[in-house]
């Protein structure tokens, strides 16, 4: 018998509530599947407003006492001991699976994390600096220029990975020369004044307030997604509810007035460890856990630079090698997947419910945690299923294997990049 508590979503995620088709997903494999909500229904984040128990459970609390009322439940039920428990998520999803590492060890035995909004105030860092940066409306750069800046991030970058497909491997990479953008070598209806140009170009340079760093940049590759998503109604809210309900606790606060100060103040209060980026999980790696970290790189939302900062991170708090950590924390990298899932890559791995692109561990990151756990078979690589129009009913596009983190795929063969077994996992 097996426990499989779903990721659950709040008002930093799509949906409210619990998921009950990731609930499904769990138990489709045998699982009792567990699911929670996360302390409120997720519709605002007004219910942290002068209610601190409410954060507390969104912060960590209720990862820790549902899976607790879960378990209970499910012996008392089965009348029989549990064997192994597993926990899968994504976005907030994601940043819950890591603070049972961190601060709860003994809740699973293996732990999928994707997405996860790690450094959180880094994150709420980037969506306010990006309106202060462009303005409230984003007026100051058309969506035609954002398609302009893509087009010419794929023109510089994208065979950077050997093949031409619209996917940056390795974004990292990828450093943008803007030059072929400026208006003095480019008079096209798109091309960028050489003020416009230095006011786009800090969304892709890491924030930094008075010496202090607050969180990386975004990467290259999907910008006009980027932009639609960050000045998305659900999006433009959440700065303004993170001031007014959590950091000053003040209905009055005007978004208009952000700064990159009203982000110190809340790394100051870091309410509840929202962060939840504390590095030494040697308590998890001692009592045999493991943890399958993954990050879409056409993320939209989260920086996959965050999930690099925190592996990194953990590398330098138990002082180990990448050899090391592979043991029992292993992170991939998921190129061209956006947020959780979708986007140009291969983007169904099993990560979600309904996400899956077979039966296969290699195929499915849910049955891959529980075949490293359970027969100590440890992944070399996560492989996403593109289906065409991410229909299933339409057939498989192509298959990719996402490398292990630090490696990064090299494409070998001929054609457009669609030979599964032309690409390689090698050093960056």
């Amino acid at each position: 018998m097996r426990v499989y508590p779903s990721t659950t979503s709040k008002s930093a995620d799509h949906n409210p509530g619990i998921q009950y088709p990731e609930l499904a997903f769990g138990a489709q494999y045998g699982f009792a599947s567990i699911g929670t909500n996360n302390g409120h229904n997720g519709t605002s984040g007004g219910a942290f407003f002068h209610q601190p128990d409410v954060l507390e459970d969104f912060a960590g609390r209720a990862i820790l006492a549902g899976t607790q009322v879960g378990k209970s439940i499910t012996k008392q039920f089965y009348g029989a001991d549990l064997g192994r428990s597993y926990y899968l998520g994504c976005s907030t999803g994601g940043r819950q699976g890591f603070r049972a590492v961190q601060k709860y060890p003994e809740l699973f035995d293996g732990v999928v994390a994707g997405a996860p909004v790690l450094k959180q105030w880094g994150h709420a860092a980037y969506f306010g600096y990006v309106k202060q940066v462009l303005g409230l409306n984003s007026s100051s750069i058309t969506p035609a220029q954002w398609s302009a800046v893509q087009s010419e991030v794929f023109r510089q970058c994208d065979d950077l990975d050997g093949a031409k497909d619209g996917i940056l491997e390795n974004p990292d990479s990828c450093t943008l020369d803007w030059t072929p953008l400026l208006c003095k070598y480019n008079d096209t209806a798109v091309c960028f004044t050489d003020s416009q140009a230095v006011t786009a170009a800090k969304l892709f340079e890491p924030m930094i307030y008075n010496g202090t760093f607050l969180g990386p940049s975004q990467n290259h590759g999907f910008e006009p997604l980027m932009i639609a998503s960050l000045y998305s109604p659900l999006v433009s809210s959440w700065v303004p509810e993170i001031m007014r309900y959590m950091v000053y606790e003040d209905l009055s606060w005007d978004p208009a007035t952000f700064t990159l100060q009203d982000i110190l103040k809340g790394i100051e209060k870091d309410n509840f460890d929202l962060s939840t980026f504390e590095g030494n999980i040697s308590a998890f790696r001692d009592r045999g856990g493991k943890v399958l970290h993954w990050h879409g790189g056409a993320d939209q939302l989260i920086t996959m630079r965050t999930s690099n900062l925190y592996y990194e991170t953990v590398r330098s708090a138990l002082n180990a090698s990448v050899a090391e950590l592979d043991q029992f924390y292993r992170y991939f990298r998921a190129s061209g997947v956006n947020h959780c899932s979708g986007g140009p890559g291969a983007s169904f791995m099993g990560q979600i419910g309904g996400t899956v692109g077979g039966v296969d561990p290699a195929d499915n990151l849910l049955l891959s945690i529980v075949q490293w756990v359970e027969l100590g078979i440890a992944p070399e690589y996560i492989r996403g299923t593109k289906f065409i129009n991410d229909t299933r009913s339409l057939g498989v596009q192509y298959r990719r294997k996402h490398c292990k983190y630090p490696k990064t795929n090299k494409y070998t063969a001929n054609g457009d990049g669609f030979d599964e077994e032309g690409w390689q996992c090698v050093e960056p």
